[in-house]
């Protein structure tokens, strides 16, 4: 069975328009040739797109493709991730959105150079560059093998098809035509989604039968509050790891460029607030997508059977195996996996343009015009857009697709979220222990993920995958990077370090940077240090327990106007 060539041109069709949203804003915003509008709109965004965008950005490939299989290998208990956004909303939208929003500034790493020094901006930037590059390629290489699933097309023209019309759009369109076509791919992938669920729901038997076959499965527990960290998901390790990383994940470029194009603060707030609850929605829909899948193929798995090379292969597997006998629909739903793809690179592409212009152009040219400056951050945006799908081709070789992502976001993410934390939350933290504790978050997460690959974790006892009905079984284990633990083996030495569940590398490296930073910050501090901090640069929840003697050391009275004096006030956030 294969992909038939109405399918073909559905796919081509939605290719098409998100191409064609770019063309369009960029030909609209021909007379508005300003860095404001290419990288920001002008600061007049809606926050309804914005919420779209926030979504898709956040979540791309890696949602659509990577954990419907991640539920299907190990069980449904990724759901709870649903209640760290609760928190992550809150921390983002009241301490970390209110400093970004003020200071009116294009690219984050501005702060940096504003709290401490061009060393920490340099060096954050470093980080922060490396891990997005690696996270692009990951996205790009995604739906690049779910088209080879379908078509059987080769996996190079894949990638290059899907780099190809993502750069293309976001390299002449800016931030609006990535915002835009965020709301156009929001409403493909959801598509997608609910059709795998309603339609495979229907032909499973039920809701009824779908649990059943769970529970048969040996995946119906729905919370596990064990403390072993060695369990890949737990109550603990989903809350705890899962907020590091999706606060490591929102702390970037991407995200606080959208929060700082809508009009107003609240405005920005609510942005914040929805679109970060709008990410755990569409993770659920995604668990249940991967409970659809092994309800299925609950008695079989393709892997195992030969009808699949890989688990990363599974979801276009089975929308051709469920859905081929529809022309055109196979089509629409890899358009929902292309859609998820195209909308997050498109994002940090614009993103890391916008980096590169305002932390390495305009500091080697300083005086260059604003309309050469906007034609060559176009030119930026399509060297990195090329960059992404080179990266793409060394994907195959970072295991599956939610595990590679969350794990490099553990690894550069994390300590990068701990700098700014640093920076906004502590006033005696210096540029001496931002610099200590960025090298040492770093250091011990690449500690954890070599050694993981050196040694193979050995997880807590993993849940088989079907193979009774199966023609040609074979026995494959979920995870090629891992064992399984038979139920009286214990874990010693390395083994113990290296099993812990990767969700919680975001959790140790972020807090690694951060008590570091701020013990050498103690030692290291200075009264020179104090008096530099700016009241502006720091949390208002930060300035709301403060001594007042501190906020008005010498050299801070009249850094602020009477407005912003109101604005850094936390009672005065509510006014605004």
């Amino acid at each position: 069975m294969a992909a038939s060539f109405l399918d073909f041109f559905v796919l081509l069709l939605i290719l098409s328009v998100s191409a064609g949203i770019g063309v369009y804003h960029a030909v609209r915003a021909s007379g508005e040739n300003s860095v404001e509008n290419y990288f920001l709109g002008n600061r007049k965004m809606n926050p309804v797109p914005i919420i779209f965008s926030i979504i898709v950005s956040s979540l791309s490939a890696v949602t659509y493709l990577g954990t419907p299989i991640e539920t299907y290998l190990y069980g449904p208990l990724f759901w709870i991730v649903i209640f760290n956004k609760f928190i992550a909303a809150w921390i983002i939208s009241r301490c970390f959105l209110p400093v970004f929003y003020r200071l009116r500034l294009t690219s984050i790493y501005e702060y940096l150079q504003l709290r401490f020094n061009t060393a920490v901006r340099c060096s954050v930037l470093v980080v922060d560059v490396a891990n997005t590059v690696v996270y692009m390629g990951i996205i790009v290489y995604s739906p690049a093998l779910a088209l080879q699933t379908v078509t059987g097309f080769n996996l190079t023209i894949s990638i290059l098809v899907t780099g190809s019309v993502c750069t293309f759009y976001t390299a002449i369109g800016g931030l609006k035509a990535v915002v835009w076509t965020d709301v156009f791919q929001a409403v493909m992938m959801l598509i997608g989604f609910y059709a795998i669920i309603i339609y495979g729901c229907i032909e499973i038997g039920g809701p009824k039968e779908i649990f059943e076959r769970l529970q048969d499965g040996g995946r119906g527990a729905l919370v596990d509050f064990s403390l072993d960290p060695t369990i890949r998901y737990s109550f603990w390790s989903l809350m705890i790891g899962g907020l590091f990383f999706i606060l490591a994940m929102l702390i970037k470029q991407p995200i606080i460029q959208r929060f700082n194009s809508c009009a107003t603060e609240r405005q920005a707030q609510m942005a914040c607030t929805f679109g970060v609850l709008g990410i755990g929605v569409i993770e659920l829909t995604a668990v249940m997508s991967g409970i659809i899948l092994f309800s299925y193929f609950s008695d079989c798995d393709p892997v195992s059977d030969g009808k699949i090379q890989r688990h990363d292969q599974l979801v276009p597997y089975f929308i051709l195996t469920l859905f081929g006998d529809m022309p055109g629909f196979v089509g629409l739903l890899l358009g929902g996996a292309f859609c998820a793809s195209l909308s997050s690179v498109s994002s940090l592409v614009n993103a890391l343009a916008a980096i590169t212009g305002e932390d390495v152009i305009k500091r080697l040219w300083k005086d260059i015009d604003k309309d050469r400056y906007t034609r060559l951050v176009k030119i930026v945006s399509a060297f990195y857009g090329i960059l992404a799908t080179t990266v793409a081709f060394l994907a195959t070789r970072l295991g599956g697709i939610l595990y590679a992502a969350l794990s490099f976001m553990g690894i550069f993410g994390a300590p990068v979220l701990g700098v700014f934390s640093l920076g906004i939350f502590v006033p005696k933290a210096n540029s001496k222990g931002v610099l200590v504790g960025l090298v040492a978050g770093v250091a011990v997460g690449m500690f954890l993920k070599i050694g993981a690959d050196i040694y193979p974790p050995v997880y807590h006892e993993i849940p088989a995958v079907m193979t009774s009905g199966c023609v040609n079984a074979t026995t494959v284990l979920p995870s090629t990077s891992s064992t399984v633990r038979s139920p009286t083996a214990s874990v010693n030495g390395l083994s113990c370090i290296f099993s812990i569940s990767y969700l919680y590398y975001s959790f140790v490296t972020f807090w690694i940077t951060f008590l570091v930073g701020s013990l050498v910050g103690v030692i290291t501090n200075t009264k020179s240090d104090r008096l530099k901090v700016d009241p502006k640069l720091l949390s208002p929840i930060v300035l709301k327990y403060m001594p007042l003697s501190y906020q008005r050391t010498e050299g801070n009275e009249d850094v602020l106007s009477e407005e912003d004096k109101k604005r850094n006030s936390f009672n005065g956030l509510e006014e605004i």
